[in-house]
């Protein structure tokens, strides 16, 4: 069961219209949805197919003010990432090698490692590799005076920390006061608030990060707006955010996880995403796979349509392991058949 009660009357907002192309013509996809993921957030839900640019959207949907009550349990609250060093046995030979590799890819300082266990990693199904790119979001190599990073939506800062030992200057930005707390405990320099309201310099930054957040905001396409301005020439954008059309999410229907009610309240496909680019202003991104995860989601759909939490898998089913690879080698050769959309633009010099 999720939260008891409804979301206040006064705390709701009426759309009538897509938040991302403003088109009023739309169809239902789910109704009297509730929160399955976290389970803290009361109130039905209805979510609705864009006739226009196929986003889906919630409406009526929390206020600004309002949705922080949805996030009381959310996982940023904590600190996720393990120790490898701690790693033992096969685990730690597997931290050797994504640590290897990402050192070597990336200009990283991971530990354990080694000079030679990059290798086998080419030597693995590519999605396997793909996932560690998606893991240090395909971050160029950092070149002096030309190193500066903002991760908007930063978390418990566990991407900050993977880029700061790549050589990037970072500095992060959440509304969540408690996950903010969490990555400044860390060490880092994260700002609490939104972009409209940050100290930041238009075009102070060589990279702009901003993982699974665009689905969070209230006004899409003026989020990516403030982003691409805090890109400097030369710069990029890179956005990450679930794909509402993958052919694996209506097997689970309204338990798949990456519905994440009410706390998402646009979801994307690729022609929608493409829209809030060109109307942000931004030419239409690359998109990249995003790597080895499909079997994870649909094994945390599993465990949540029983009753758990989302992220909660410890184990994947050797049924669900091979289905998810199957998905998984689709993804590979049409990225947009993912489970997320990694979009990445690029700022003319």
């Amino acid at each position: 069961m999720s939260a008891a009660g409804e979301w206040p009357t006064e705390d709701l907002e009426r759309l009538g219209r897509c938040p991302v192309c403003e088109n009023p013509a739309r169809a239902l996809i789910y109704d009297n949805l509730t929160d399955v993921n976290q389970r803290c957030a009361p109130g039905h839900w209805t979510l609705w197919k864009c006739q226009g640019c196929g986003s889906g959207y919630l409406d009526p949907r929390p206020t600004l003010q309002s949705v922080v009550r949805a996030y009381a349990r959310y996982p940023t609250h904590r600190v996720s990432e393990r120790n490898d060093l701690a790693r033992s046995g096969l685990s730690r030979f597997a931290a050797i090698v994504r640590n290897s590799y990402i050192n070597r890819r990336y200009g990283g300082r991971r530990q354990p490692t080694s000079d030679w266990a990059w290798l086998l990693m080419y030597l693995l199904p590519p999605p396997l590799r793909l996932e560690w790119d998606h893991y240090m979001r395909h971050l160029p190599r950092p070149v002096p005076g030309r190193n500066r990073l903002l991760d908007v939506g930063c978390g418990n800062g566990d991407f900050l920390l993977r880029a700061q030992h790549a050589g990037w200057t970072v500095h992060g930005l959440d509304f969540d006061p408690t996950a903010a707390g969490v990555a400044r405990g860390r060490g880092l320099d994260v700002y609490v608030g939104t972009l409209e309201d940050s100290p930041f310099l238009e075009e102070s930054f060589d990279v702009v990060t901003a993982n699974q957040v665009v689905e969070h905001v209230h006004d899409p396409v003026a989020f990516l707006r403030a982003c691409w301005r805090l890109v400097r020439p030369g710069g990029l954008l890179w956005i990450g955010t679930p794909n509402v059309t993958p052919p694996v999410a209506a097997r689970f229907g309204p338990f798949w996880p990456m519905l994440e009610i009410p706390r998402h309240l646009t979801l994307f496909s690729l022609d929608s995403l493409d829209f809030a680019f060109r109307n942000a202003g931004i030419a239409s991104p690359q998109y990249k796979p995003r790597g080895w995860c499909i079997a994870g989601v649909m094994q945390d759909s599993t465990n949540i349509k029983n009753g758990a939490v989302a992220g909660s898998v410890t184990s994947i089913h050797p049924g669900i392991a091979l289905r998810g690879a199957m998905h998984e080698a689709v993804a590979w050769v049409k990225p947009t058949c993912g489970v997320e959309l990694i979009a990445i633009a690029h700022k003319p010099g």
